[in-house]
């Protein structure tokens, strides 16, 4: 429980310091010096609590590489681009997209079937992020209409 906490503070202090300081940076290097610091964090916690037997080989290295590199580094690069076009509220609610690209990665990579409550979830997963933000809108709109 503690890592979850842990987790979610600096991810969310990550963000406010990405929004209000480092937005006009260059959001690879940001993403870069953050991944390699959190690597550090994962090695002495790797080092510390991991006692067991590893099978190290060219394939699980290279399967770390992708999911640490090609998957992980893009995504907080995406996510930083969006968080710096965009207020923090409403670039968090892109989040839920996550089980929906996940769900049709299944189904397009490893031929997983697509049921019909699936494909409704994932509708009403778009519906709900849509009426986020088009709610945010009005609500914007009209604030600006009164105050002129």
């Amino acid at each position: 429980m503690l890592l979850a906490l842990s987790s979610a503070i600096s991810w969310a202090v990550a963000n406010l310091l990405f929004k209000l300081k480092l937005k006009h940076c260059n959001s690879i290097q940001y993403t870069t010096w953050q991944m390699t610091i959190g690597a550090m964090g994962l090695l002495v916690y790797f080092l510390s609590f991991e006692h067991g037997e590893s099978h190290w080989g060219f394939m699980p290295v290279v399967y770390i590489l992708f999911a640490g590199i090609v998957a992980s580094a893009l995504a907080f690069v995406m996510w930083n681009h969006i968080l710096s076009r965009t207020e923090a509220s409403k670039a968090s609610i892109s989040l839920l997209l996550v089980p929906v690209v996940g769900v049709l990665s299944g189904c397009i990579f490893l031929h997983e079937a697509l049921k019909i409550v699936t494909l409704a979830g994932i509708f009403l997963v778009l519906v709900g992020i849509w009426f986020v933000n088009s709610k945010s809108n009005k609500i914007e709109s009209n604030v600006m209409d009164e105050a002129l």
